[in-house]
């Protein structure tokens, strides 16, 4: 069941204000420790790349820039991206194979 917290518009509006959006809110959910719902929006972030929906470079890139927030979210992006590798479907690995390569970069 998808949050209402990480609702479509933040991915629509994307590139003029849903990344700040996006960045402002999953740190907020982190430090109030509601970890459930900033897990949520890691998996949402790294599902809309898969589906196109944000550019896989700016996925990765957001990534990376959580990464560097807590020493705890790397962890829980391996433990995302293991997730979503049960889920995906045939047609979506590609996208996810490009999110998971270049972030081992970041």
């Amino acid at each position: 069941m998808a949050s209402k917290v990480w609702h479509t518009e933040l991915w629509k509006s994307w590139d003029k204000h849903g990344k700040n959006d996006f960045l402002k809110l999953i740190k907020h959910k982190f430090k109030e420790g509601n970890t459930p719902e900033w897990r949520r929006g890691l998996y949402e972030l790294i599902l809309n790349g898969i589906h196109g929906n944000v550019k896989k470079d700016i996925v990765v890139q957001t990534l990376g820039e959580l990464t560097s927030f807590d020493g705890s979210i790397p962890s829980a992006i391996v433990d995302i991206f293991t997730l979503i590798d049960a889920e995906a479907h045939n047609e979506e690995r590609s996208n996810f194979y490009y999110i998971v390569k270049e972030s081992e970069k970041v």
